[in-house]
């Protein structure tokens, strides 16, 4: 996906168990990583809408140039980790 500077993008994501339903893990992490700048967010707590459904608001800085912008969301549970990517074009 595409984003301009300075919009908010709304990361979200959906955590199922094994059989496919909505589930809680004990914790829900984002971490976001800027082409240019580097770590901007560091494994904050996500915020649950509801049963196994998250979202972090994200303030895209202006910045010369295009870009890539990496999230990645991480799901704990036990001794279970799960992770997951998305990339962002900013132009």
């Amino acid at each position: 996906m595409d984003f301009n500077k300075g919009e908010t993008i709304i990361c979200s994501c959906e955590v199922k168990d094994s059989s496919g339903k909505f589930t809680a893990p004990e914790s829900m992490k984002i971490s976001i990583i800027h082409s240019k700048n580097g770590l901007e967010v560091n494994d904050k707590d996500m915020f649950p809408d509801e049963t196994g459904k998250y979202h972090y608001d994200y303030s895209i800085p202006v910045i010369e140039g295009k870009y890539e912008i990496t999230v990645r969301y991480k799901a704990t549970d036990g001794g279970r980790i799960t992770i997951t990517e998305d990339v962002f074009q900013v132009r």
